[in-house]
């Protein structure tokens, strides 16, 4: 290289400061000689806490190698600084006194501190207090990753009132209190939320959770308080909240609005609802999602929440209504009564009579229902009398069995009303958009939506043979705030 000309500024070809990575070893390290710095099993956040310091503003990263590090004060993060092990099976961060394993609660913003790849573990036995990592303000676009985050006093992860973190696949469980408290504008990728004994993942607004598994946690999976504009998608939320009645849930959205729960997969055992949303909660849309063990509603929703799974159901070629389409003056006799008709070709609601002189009868309908569940109806002569009307719709009637019969012979009629049965969960009788009659738009009557049986009553709109329907929710609309 020559000779710079005089008056010539060089400073841009001097080296420039960068990032540096020191290395620390634990008292049981495999191979202590590969480290700049070592800890003795005593007090290791001093060392680990020396070495963030070191690094100065320019930041860079601090490895961990294998083994235990004792930690008896919290160890603080740093602008531009990660701190890294060798993975959640060979470094571990474990609690020695009631304190934060790691935290920052200066006056500052710092920004960009990551860790990763190691494990931290609590004491929630000796201990009373204490979060896994713990960061109450000012603290911007942290990432997490490949962390094992467990049996901590308090929250595994407290990071409320922050912005922009990232966690990607962070296992964190049997925590005392939440396993992680969110702030705002964070995601959650491939993450391992359980076995709280309050609840699992706590969220501010405007984050994303995706692909998590939510598991047993005691109370609730996500709760989402006051916290708006948060998607949850492709979800697997297991056996949270068991056992607890009232407003406990897998997801639950309390005056919240602009929430999304979308893909998600809900098992219990014994709990109240998939997601309630209460409160003063509004326009949260809850999609495409399946649920099964809930003791109550499954997708118990505000009045203004959009709640659905198909877009429209079609009906073509439709029966009549016929007095007695499955059954026609069969003997009323105890036993299995003949079906001796035809089946309704699409969910309809039954109707039956018996004729005069029957003083006294139990009788079983089973089929099944327009989403091909079975479905069973018990009715008595005390309760229903000669003549009466199904709850349900049924698509198909696979059984009618009389006991108890007492009175006079009779014989029994059955056949299908103007009641046809929906595939969709209808929550409330708004979830009906608009229908189609013959290719021309009807008026939709509030009055002849049944919630509860998920039926809707064309006997207004007037339902003939050869007729046919189509009913669209308000899966087709898309809301716009």
């Amino acid at each position: 290289m020559g000779v710079a000309a005089r008056g010539m500024d060089i400073r841009h070809w001097l080296p420039k400061p960068v990032a540096a990575t020191l290395i620390v070893s634990a008292y049981n390290s495999l191979h202590p000689e590969r480290a700049d710095f070592h800890c003795i099993g005593v007090n290791d956040q001093v060392v680990i806490q020396a070495v963030i310091d070191a690094l100065g503003a320019i930041g860079g990263m601090v490895v961990l190698l294998e083994g235990d590090y004792s930690i008896t004060s919290p160890i603080t993060l740093a602008t531009n600084v990660g701190i890294r092990g060798q993975g959640v099976t060979a470094t571990s961060l474990r609690q020695a006194a009631a304190v934060n394993i790691i935290e920052y609660t200066g006056g500052g913003l710092i920004s960009f501190p990551s860790v990763e790849s190691l494990q931290i573990v609590g004491d929630k036995v000796t201990y009373a207090t204490g979060h896994g990592i713990f960061c109450n303000a000012n603290v911007y676009d942290l990432v997490l990753r490949d962390l094992f985050i467990s049996y901590m006093p308090e929250k595994g992860i407290y990071c409320q009132n922050m912005w922009g973190h990232v966690y990607i696949e962070v296992v964190v469980e049997y925590c005392e209190n939440y396993c992680i408290q969110m702030g705002s504008n964070g995601k959650l990728f491939g993450c391992k939320i359980g076995y709280s004994d309050e609840i699992g993942l706590v969220l501010a607004s405007n984050n994303l959770v995706q692909g998590c598994e939510i598991i047993g946690n005691d109370k609730q999976g996500i709760y989402s308080g006051g916290a708006n504009l948060n998607s949850i998608i492709g979800c697997s939320l297991r056996q949270n909240s068991d056992g607890h009645p009232g407003s406990y849930a897998d997801i639950r959205l309390f005056d919240a609005y602009g929430n999304i729960v979308k893909g998600c997969i809900f098992q219990g055992t014994d709990h109240k609802s998939a997601v309630i949303s209460n409160g003063t909660s509004h326009d949260n849309v809850v999609q495409g999602n399946y649920s099964e063990g809930t003791t109550g509603t499954p997708f118990d929703v505000s009045d203004s929440d959009i709640c659905y799974q198909r877009h429209s159901d079609l009906f073509m070629d439709v029966l009549a209504a016929s007095a007695n389409l499955i059954v026609n003056a069969q003997n009323f006799v105890d036993g299995a009564i003949a079906l001796t008709g035809v089946q309704p070709k699409y969910p309809r609601g039954l109707v039956f009579a018996i004729t005069a002189g029957v003083t006294e009868y139990t009788l079983t309908v089973v089929g099944t229902n327009g989403k091909g569940q079975t479905i069973t109806e018990v009715y008595t002569f005390a309760d229903d009398g000669l003549a009466w009307s199904s709850d349900n719709a049924f698509d198909e009637v696979t059984s009618i069995t009389l006991a108890d019969r007492a009175g006079a012979a009779a014989t029994i009629d059955v056949g299908i009303d103007e009641r046809l049965g929906l595939q969709n969960l209808i929550y409330e009788t708004s979830d009906i958009w608009k229908i189609m009659k013959n290719g021309v738009k009807q008026i939709v009557a509030a009055a002849q939506v049944d919630v509860e049986y998920d039926t809707y009553d064309m006997s207004v709109i007037t339902l003939a043979a050869t007729d046919d329907f189509e009913i669209w929710y308000r899966s087709n609309l898309n809301i716009i705030g």
